[in-house]
């Protein structure tokens, strides 16, 4: 009917007492049969059936509010579960930066040795290339002084030269 109470209702509920309580008064007469016996036989057999219709409705509800239930139970299931896979996945993710914080300051440390020892290299390669030049400076130097030394020698021996043809060669005899 149209005007029926909707399922689950509080209405529904109190329409069965209703009706289980007009169904037992119904009953009740029916064990006594007044007059109009027929009708109230007829009244109770319909609430009897409406009773019974009402009661299956219930029956239905209840099945499908256990249903929900038990869905509502697994949906928080997976949520608690869901929770502590990502709860799980920032503790790793965490242990991951930590580890690329360590490597980064290792590398950092690396690299600043690497800076330091290029520099050390740097400044030795710049104290060589300053002996080397003082060396070629003291080469050149030594070349100037041989060749002078041999310019002089040559001079001397040109002297010593002169010198020896004034000199007589046969010298005097002793007396």
């Amino acid at each position: 009917p149209a005007s029926a109470p909707a399922p689950g209702s509080a209405a529904m509920v109190v329409e069965v007492n209703e009706l289980r309580q007009e169904n037992a008064r119904l009953k009740e007469k029916i064990k006594e049969p007044p007059a109009g016996h027929n009708q109230y036989a007829a009244a109770a057999a319909a609430a009897t059936v409406k009773l019974e219709e009402l009661e299956a409705e219930c029956a239905r509800l209840q099945t499908s509010v256990a249903t929900l239930k038990q869905q509502a139970q697994a949906a928080r299931t997976a949520a608690v579960a869901a929770e502590e896979s990502a709860r799980k996945s920032r503790a790793e993710c965490d242990a991951v930066r930590a580890e690329v914080a360590a490597e980064r300051v290792n590398l950092e440390h690396q690299l600043a040795e690497a800076v330091t020892h290029a520099q050390t290299r740097e400044t030795e390669l710049e104290e060589l290339k300053k002996l080397a030049a003082a060396d070629r400076k003291m080469a050149a130097d030594e070349r100037e002084r041989r060749l002078a030394l041999e310019a002089m020698h040559a001079r001397c021996q040109a002297e010593h030269a002169k010198l020896r043809a004034l000199v007589p060669t046969t010298a005097p005899a002793p007396a």
